[in-house]
């Protein structure tokens, strides 16, 4: 299975998190169509779970018994 192309399972999106962009890439995002905002919007998902991933990471967990 590619996880690249399968639609990305999540529970109910119930929370927001607002962040703040330029007013020019506002406008170039504006043009996207609706399949390249969902795209965009997994992405997004995608970079934010591997922050949560990388601040929990532990190498110790792999590097001794």
């Amino acid at each position: 299975m590619d996880l690249g192309t399968d639609p990305l399972r999540t529970d109910k999106r119930s929370a927001c998190y607002q962040i703040r962009i330029p007013d020019v890439l506002n406008h170039h995002l504006e043009e996207l169509s609706l399949l390249e905002k969902a795209k965009l919007n997994e992405d997004i998902l995608r970079v934010l779970a591997l922050a949560v991933h990388n601040h929990r990471f532990d190498p110790g967990m792999y590097l001794k018994s």
